[in-house]
């Protein structure tokens, strides 16, 4: 511009992830075998409900016992302090 001014540009870049990190046929088979040993199942990458909903019903029982582990811990301070006066 007249003022030397740069103008502003957005845009947007995506770079796919590493080849090591993406999922390879032999560690499928792999675990195959491990997930009917043990009971499990094995999950598509693709099938992202699947993934989810194996995280939101544990999460809740996670955040419970961190806000359990919480009041605990305020608790025993309360007591504590007014136990020294």
């Amino acid at each position: 511009g007249a003022g030397g001014a740069i103008p502003a540009a957005t845009g947007g870049l995506a770079i796919p992830y590493a080849a090591e990190y993406q999922p390879r046929a032999a560690a499928a088979a792999a675990l195959g075998p491990l997930a009917s040993a043990t009971g499990g199942r094995l999950l598509d990458v693709r099938d992202v409900a699947a993934i989810a909903s194996s995280w939101t019903a544990i999460w809740w029982w996670l955040a419970l016992a961190a806000l359990v582990a919480f009041l605990a811990g305020v608790g025993v301070r309360m007591l504590g302090t007014s136990r020294r006066r």
